[in-house]
């Protein structure tokens, strides 16, 4: 489709990579290894990039945290979901 993805294997490392590039959309994991899970990424990227769209990914149970920031989120996708949830998304954020 033409995007170019990075994947990152932490929080931080997600963290790093946002302070070096400038993403207009990410997808983001709530549960990420390492200190910094996904809601403080969000919170990070928020900070560096304000108009960066984060469509927010998640398996885990829909609890008040979650649901306050997918209020705040451009989007959400909840596991598993399929390769054309992902392409609805793109076309909706383009």
């Amino acid at each position: 489709k033409g995007y170019t993805v990075y994947r990152v294997a932490s929080g931080m490392e997600a963290i790093e990579l946002c302070k070096k590039e400038h993403f207009a959309l990410v997808f983001l994991d709530i549960r990420m290894p390492g200190m910094v899970d996904g809601f403080g990424v969000f919170d990070t990227v928020k900070k560096l990039e304000p108009n960066t769209k984060i469509i927010l990914i998640t398996g885990r149970a829909e609890d008040a945290t979650l649901m306050r920031y997918v209020g705040y989120a451009d989007g959400y996708l909840r596991k598993p979901f399929e390769i054309e949830d992902i392409y609805r998304i793109l076309n909706s954020n383009t």
